[in-house]
């Protein structure tokens, strides 16, 4: 299957690519995608992902929708952002 990869802000500065697409086997859990996704995105994730931890602040949607469940699963042809800190008031 394929899921589309977005960076935005830092998250893209730090990954040095704003998206991408990455073929993954099965129907994975966005957890499995996440700590898969060193070994096979293109991006330099070093920064983003420690040990399978998102940098602090870090949030991700999936199809567009904030999630807090990392053990959902996804489906062919979603899309996965990493969205950067926001600062409101």
């Amino acid at each position: 299957m394929k899921v589309r990869v977005k960076y935005y802000g830092v998250a893209s500065e730090l990954a040095g690519i704003k998206e991408e697409l990455i073929e993954i086997d099965g129907r994975p859990t966005l957890r499995q995608i996440i700590n898969t996704l060193p070994s096979k995105s293109k991006a330099s994730l070093n920064s983003l992902l420690r040990g399978g931890m998102l940098m602090e602040g870090l949030r991700i949607a999936l199809n567009h929708k904030i999630v807090d469940d990392m053990d959902v699963e996804v489906d062919d042809g979603s899309i996965i952002a990493f969205l950067p800190p926001s600062s409101g008031g």
